[in-house]
């Protein structure tokens, strides 16, 4: 007698864990919070005005320029390159 019914009928089931269950919940909830946490970032309107920060930067080292002993040397803060060491080359040499 080869007749299916509810009770004969094996079905597999895929093993889930309940700690995957909650890993994938944590997960789901934390990728909501970040893409709620990015949507306000991106709406809100910056405080800071860019520009104005580089005209007193400007402003600042024409300061330092009249303020420095040799202005044709000056080298204004963040333009100095960190392998441009040339002073130090004599000093190696014997």
């Amino acid at each position: 007698m080869n007749t299916t019914n509810v009770d004969n009928k094996l079905v597999a089931k895929p093993f889930i864990s309940v700690l995957e269950l909650q890993r994938k919940k944590e997960l789901r909830k934390v990728v909501t919070e970040n893409h709620h946490l990015l949507h306000r970032i991106q709406i809100t309107v910056p405080t800071y005005d860019h520009v104005k920060w580089k005209k007193d930067a400007e402003k600042h080292v024409g300061i330092l320029r009249n303020m420095s002993e040799f202005p044709d040397y000056f080298v204004p803060p963040g333009e100095h390159k960190k392998g441009d060491d040339d002073d130090d080359d004599d000093d190696n040499d014997l």
